[in-house]
Parts: C-alpha cells; structure tokens; sequence
C-alpha cells in the first residue's frame, strides 16, 4: 500500500481507499453545496489503464469495465445503489503518467453524517476484478453563511469539451485520487467553492494557503491572494509551486476571509509529496513507488542500465531502485549523495524553465534532453527571426560534439525536439525546413 495509507495513521483519518483484487484502483470523496437539506456528495475513482490486460481485456481497444455502488448508513442500512458501465481507454504508447490513468466520478445528494461505500469493478463477463470499502463523511454546508467546500485535489485540468462529468471553473477538472505530488507533478493544483457571499460590497475576498508537515511546521504560505465577488458563490482554481518540498506528508490548509466583516473560514486536505528523496532513503519501496519510477528512471539512465531494470519484477525491482543511488554517490561517507542531488536539481530547473500549459518541464523534449545529457555547453536561442518560427540549437561537447535543435513550431510556446545528430534521437538533416514560417 503507498505511503499515504501506511503512515496516515499518526497524522488523521482523511485519506483516500485503495481496493483489493486484480484491478486496483483508488477512491476519494468531497463535498459541496446541495440542497437545503442535503449536501452533494463527489465521489471519484481513479483507474492505471495498463491494468486492464490483467483481466482480459484487448489493450489495442477501449476497455468496457462494469462499476457497482452501494452506500450504507453506520447501521448498514442500504441508503443507495448504482450500476454503470465505464470506458477505460488502453491506447497508449506515451510513458507519461498523466495517459496511463483513467478517472470517473458522480455524485450523489446525501443527509450530513458518516458512511461507508462498497464498491466492485468487475469485467465484462461479470467476473469480479476489484473491490474496495470504505468510510466517508458528508459535511454539512450552508449557502447562507460564508463558508467554504471541501478542497478537490487536482491531477490535471483540459480545455473544456463536450464531456461534462469533469467540469468546474471553465474547465475539466481531473481529481488527483490517490492525493500524490513531487517529482512527477510538481504543482499542488486544487479546486474549492467559496459559498455565502457578500454581494453587497466590491472589496474582494483574500484567501491564504498555508502547507504544514507532520511537524506542524509551515514549510510553505503565500497570503492574501484576492478573489473578486462575482456572486453568491464562486468556484477557486489553484496550483502552487511544491517541488521544493522534500518526500513527506503534509496539509493544505486554506482559509478565506472577508475583509469587510473579518469573518474567516478554513478547509484542510492531507496530501504527500514524493520526490527523488524517497528512492533513496526509504528500506522498502512499494508497488506505486515502482510504477512512479518506472517512467523517472527511462530520463536519468543508460541504455545498459535500463534494459537490466526492466526484465526485473517489482520485488527485484525496488532493491535495484535502492542500489542505484548507492552506487552513484561519490561519496558515500558523507550523508548528502552529490549524485542525487544533481539529479534532484535537474529536475527542478527543467520544471521551472520548460514547463507549458499543464506539462511540468521535465515531461518536455528540453527537459528531457536536459536530464539525460546534462546542461548544454552552448544555447543558441532564435526568438525573434522574421522568417521563422521561434527555435533553439543546443550544442553538447561530450565525446565529440552534438547538437539539438528544439522548435515552437506552433508559436504556442511549446518547444519540440525536431532533429539531433545523438544516436536514438530524432534525426531530420533537413530541419531548417520545418521551422520556416
């Protein structure tokens, strides 16, 4: 089971659920505004599609999995239950996170008070794949006074489509189930509502956020971000910087205040951070440690390396992961490992330098190419050319020279590796053609 469920137990009972069986996949839930007698309850599920062929399925096509949900009072009695069916899209070919996992979420209006869920995922034969229970409370929540939802944890957001099951502030809005950040998404992005407000004056509203440890110590606060009254309610779409943070657990707390009347009101979520740290340092990793480094360890490995980590099982797996770092610390009688931390600050240049729209900057070509080789003895940037589009000419001095040219070809500001003479990238001699406007 991953760290948050393993070490929560110290540290509070708000935690996302895992299920048994063959096909795992997480749970969380949050409440909004409802009716006047009841709350409307999210519940969000959150699926790794490369599980799928483990029951069956042709992974060259969408997936059909049957959902079943059942609800119960504290006394067991049955409150609800719903049957669907859910599309599970297996085409992928990228080794990016964000298009191996599949989400589905509803909702249901529901009396304040606790709860326990029982859900089962089977295939389409009926045979079952994956179960799961848990407990959930439903807060209550009151248009009338100010007062605040509870905070969505946010994967990632799309430009609104058609689909409207994701749907929040003008966009699709991806919940982050299993409430995990780091290495891999560097940017804590959450959504709330804020409920009860004054229409009556124009001084907008000021909303800090405030990131604590087990320590309870603040390890990160920015304050009096201003939210304009566009009404009654309003809907917060946020992300902050967290990938300073070392591998731990830790509370967003969020509280916004009226200025005019000084009423405050606050809402809290638990989520963990894992960076490049935890492979380190930690004696056992677990199955979602290894699948997280499964993608990180294709950028900073060679070929040889690389080939050897992926014939191994996951048991044989998590011991390389460790050996690893052992074996490239330069110097293994000191505490810090030089070695993990070139990597470690790699990894938070290209997030701060490269990164576009949604994509952290090491999922981009350039942080790629910047990861694995290192940083570019030279950069030739080309902004402003009257014929072309925006491009960049790295050159390495390495064993001999290499060269890499990156490209905007869309003027978006997302720069694509369109050709380098490094044996196993993109080749293309005759690239000065794509980049002519």
């Amino acid at each position: 089971m991953m760290t948050l469920y393993t070490t929560i137990n110290n540290y509070g009972q708000d935690i996302p659920a895992v299920s048994k069986g063959i096909l795992k996949f997480y749970f969380d839930s949050d409440s909004f505004i409802g009716k006047p007698d009841s709350t409307y309850q999210e519940f969000y599920l959150m699926f790794h599609s490369d599980q799928l062929k483990e029951i069956g399925t042709d992974t060259n096509s969408p997936a059909i999995i049957n959902l079943e949900a059942k609800i119960f009072s504290p006394a067991g009695v049955e409150i609800s239950k719903r049957e669907w069916a859910t599309e599970i899209d297996l085409q992928s070919d990228s080794t990016e996170l964000k298009d191996m996992v599949t989400f589905d979420q509803w909702g249901e209006y529901l009396t304040p008070g606790s709860y326990n869920i029982s859900i089962v995922v089977s295939d389409p034969k009926g045979v079952s794949a994956g179960t799961l229970e848990s407990d959930f409370d439903v807060k209550q929540i009151d248009d009338n006074s100010f007062s605040l939802s509870d905070v969505q944890l946010v994967f990632k957001t799309e430009e609104e489509t058609e689909n409207k099951l994701f749907r929040k502030a003008g966009k699709n809005v991806f919940p982050n189930v299993w409430r995990r950040y780091g290495v891999l998404n560097p940017k804590l992005s959450f959504y709330y509502e804020v409920y009860g407000i004054d229409t009556t004056v124009s001084e907008p509203l000021l909303a800090d956020y405030t990131i604590i440890n087990e320590a309870k110590a603040i390890t990160k606060k920015i304050s009096a971000i201003e939210l304009k009254r566009d009404g009654r309610q309003r809907s917060v779409l946020q992300a902050l910087d967290i990938s300073n943070l070392s591998s731990s657990l830790y509370n967003l707390e969020i509280i916004v205040t009226d200025p005019k009347s000084n009423i405050r009101t606050s809402r809290n979520k638990k989520f963990e951070v894992i960076q490049f740290d935890r492979y380190s340092s930690s004696q056992s990793l677990s199955e979602e440690d290894i699948e997280l480094f499964d993608e990180l360890f294709s950028y900073i490995a060679d070929d040889i390396e690389y080939n050897q980590y992926k014939k191994l099982n996951d048991s044989e797996k998590g011991n390389f992961i460790l050996n690893y770092w052992k074996s490239k610390d330069p110097n293994p009688s000191t505490p810090e490992n030089e070695y993990l931390l070139k990597v470690i600050e790699k990894f938070n240049y290209t997030n701060k330098n490269f990164s576009w729209s949604d994509q952290p900057g090491w999922r981009s070509d350039r942080g790629r190419v910047l990861i694995k080789y290192g940083m570019p003895t030279n950069i030739e940037s080309h902004q402003s050319e009257p014929n072309t589009v925006p491009y960049e000419i790295w050159t390495y001095q390495l064993e001999k020279n290499y060269s890499f040219v990156f490209a905007d070809r869309r003027t978006t500001g997302k720069y694509t590796l369109i050709h380098s003479d490094m044996i196993g990238e993109v080749s293309d001699p005759s690239w000065i053609n794509l980049i002519r406007k």
